[in-house]
């Protein structure tokens, strides 16, 4: 089972020396940060840094939730190596905590290197929408999708569910 927490100083130097590789190189082209000392005094200052674990405490990332008003979030993490081990279970859960994060937000989106190409593939199996920004660089959008009323949906005849006149078969 993974949770997230209030990250602990000991779980942001356990990330500084466990970061991805494709991580790393990210926090480098967006912050010039990159010796892994620098990182984690530089994450000891931030505010609301959640760490992500499983239930035996291992530690799969960081990351953070800042409101940018009532309807959108910009969401940010990073992962450790940890995560390598764990992948199935790791985007099971991102999807739930998706879900989630769209119960609170219409709109969760961030700024990521498009060279992070584990990261690219990841937010694409979440459904991201990508927008193009100078260089290596792209802005991403998930978006909570309208709640369809079942009056909404009857384009077809009475006893359809509107998807009939589209072509496609419905149980009886």
């Amino acid at each position: 089972m993974i949770a997230i927490m209030p990250a602990t100083k000991e779980q942001l130097h356990y990330f500084a020396q466990h970061i991805r590789k494709a991580d790393a190189k990210e926090v480098f082209h967006a912050t010039g940060i990159y010796d892994r000392t620098h990182l984690y005094a530089t994450l000891c200052h931030l505010k609301g840094v959640m760490a992500v674990t499983l239930s035996d405490g291992s530690l799969l990332g960081i990351g953070g939730i800042e409101p940018l008003n009532e309807d959108t979030a910009k969401v940010w993490l990073l992962l450790t190596t940890n995560v390598e081990k764990h992948k199935i279970e790791f985007i099971r859960w991102s999807k739930k905590f998706k879900e989630v994060l769209l119960q609170h937000y219409r709109v969760i989106t961030n700024v990521v290197w498009l060279c992070n190409y584990t990261h690219v593939v990841y937010l694409n199996y979440l459904g991201v929408r990508w927008r193009r920004l100078k260089g290596n660089w792209g802005t991403f959008t998930i978006t909570r999708e309208k709640k369809v009323k079942d009056t909404d949906v009857h384009m077809g005849s009475r006893g359809t569910d509107g998807l009939t006149s589209l072509g496609h078969t419905t149980k009886e």
